[in-house]
């Protein structure tokens, strides 16, 4: 049954272009302000607005398991997966943001910028660590950078006076440079790990990465809430983005990307870092330092170009999972 959901919910985004109007978590958001004021411990408090629904979730698949012949436990998964998937309409706000791109017009560039990821966001990808840094900051460096709230994004797209004030080119590739992740890590939460956790658990899986995610992201939980919030979306990213990756360089320059492929296997780096570094190897990066043109309209060019080829990478590695997923679905 997760196969065939998935087919149909791709048809749907195609059609729609995103989850649309079962993407609603006002509910969500209510749980979060009931739990918030009912115990002080944070783990306690997650444990609560993310565990409940799954298990009231688990329980009402268990009553309507054999209603209409399996009819109505299709339409319930297929309901928790387009309400897992990420917000907003991807394909369409990076169009946006090419378009003011194209034009030169950075300060709208800018703002469809902040609505690549549908709820404002993006993952800040922070440098690695030293090696001499004890293990629980490491863990808690990395964790932060997987699913940060994306203040450090808004903050660097807001400042449209600073940005002003500089010259063109630094201005071009500091936008460039800025978008550039955050469209790969919200091509990679919206659909790859949800997808990954819903195949892995089934519905209750897929369910319980987004109301994490959400509670990563969201401003009505404390900043202990979301820092643990944000751990926990770490570890569960730890194996989708690395298959992520494989596909990436199955889908791209092999050569060069497969050997950051495996190294990735074992560094605890950020998904965001990972990602973006494995997607640049793929499409023929793989030291990640290129060199852009000086002038103004070259750099539109190439990072247009750069913009485009992510994209196409990110669509041929979904049509690759798709592929594998249904030989398995096939011969297991």
């Amino acid at each position: 049954m997760e196969f065939l959901t998935i087919l149909v919910t791709l048809a749907l985004l195609q059609l729609w272009g995103s989850g649309g109007a079962i993407q609603r978590d006002e509910w969500f958001q209510s749980i979060m302000e009931s739990v918030a004021t009912w115990t002080e411990s944070p783990r306690l408090r997650l444990f609560l607005i993310i565990i409940s629904p799954c298990i009231l979730l688990l329980l009402f698949l268990g009553l309507v398991d054999t209603m209409l012949f399996g009819l109505f436990s299709f339409i319930v998964y297929l309901g928790v997966l387009l309400y897992s998937l990420g917000r907003g309409n991807f394909n369409e706000n990076i169009q946006c943001y090419l378009s003011a791109w194209n034009s030169g017009n950075l300060a709208e560039a800018q703002k469809c910028a902040l609505n690549i990821g549908g709820t404002l966001n993006a993952p800040a990808v922070e440098p690695d660590t030293d090696t001499d840094t004890d293990t629980d900051s490491l863990l808690d460096s990395s964790a932060s950078a997987s699913a940060e709230t994306g203040n450090a994004a808004n903050e660097h797209f807001e400042e449209s006076g600073e940005a002003a004030s500089r010259t063109a080119g630094e201005s071009y590739q500091s936008v460039h440079e800025r978008v550039r992740p955050v469209i790969l890590y919200e091509g990679y939460q919206r659909w790859f790990a949800v997808i990954f956790w819903f195949l892995a658990l089934g519905p209750v899986g897929a369910l319980a990465y987004r109301l994490t995610h959400n509670c990563a992201r969201g401003d009505m939980l404390s900043e202990d809430d979301r820092h643990l919030a944000r751990q926990i979306v770490h570890y569960l990213d730890w194996i989708p983005a690395r298959l992520l990756t494989l596909a990436f360089a199955l889908t791209g320059n092999f050569v060069s990307s497969f050997e950051l492929y495996w190294q990735s296997m074992w560094e605890n780096k950020s998904v965001a870092n990972i990602v973006e570094q494995a997607a640049l190897a793929a499409i023929g990066d793989a030291n990640g330092g290129k060199e852009y043109p000086d002038d103004d309209v070259s750099f539109q060019i190439s990072g247009r170009q750069e913009i485009l080829a992510l994209q196409a990478l990110l669509s041929r590695s979904a049509v690759c999972w798709v592929a594998i997923i249904a030989l398995f679905e096939l011969f297991a």
